[in-house]
């Protein structure tokens, strides 16, 4: 907690820590049917009834925790957990996945990071291509 990536308060970062091992050890499905692809423009894309469940578990956390923080970020500040949900929900937008105010919410509290606008800058930037990424 002394670093700031974890949330100071015990039960917060209990919460933040669930999160993120259920972010690591999870979707799956989004994850093998979604390529992180922040150039492509966002696009519809159909998927896998396991991909919606991911997408639905990924908005049902986003949701929750928006309003138990009382947001901008998943457990109020800017913590660990919400680098972890950042590519899950760069999927989501990419893939135009779920439109709900809770992503939305956390899409405008992230791309309003510098660090997030360093990150996508330097996809843009990026040379290299892998055909896999580039669906359809």
């Amino acid at each position: 907690p002394e670093c700031g990536i974890w949330p100071a308060q015990m039960r917060d970062r209990a919460r933040a820590r669930a999160l993120v091992s259920e972010m690591h050890g999870g979707f799956a499905a989004l994850r093998g049917e979604c390529p992180m692809n922040m150039r492509r423009p966002p696009v519809t894309l159909a998927v896998s009834d396991a991909c919606r469940a991911n997408v639905a578990r990924a908005g049902a956390i986003f949701a929750s925790s928006l309003d138990t923080s009382g947001g901008p970020f998943l457990l109020g500040r800017f913590s660990a957990v919400d680098a972890f949900y950042a590519p899950v929900l760069s999927r989501i937008l990419t893939y135009n996945l779920l439109d709900s105010a809770a992503v939305h919410a956390f899409a405008d509290a992230l791309e309003n990071l510098p660090a997030w606008q360093e990150w996508r800058a330097a996809t843009l930037a990026e040379t290299a291509m892998v055909a896999a990424d580039e669906l359809g």
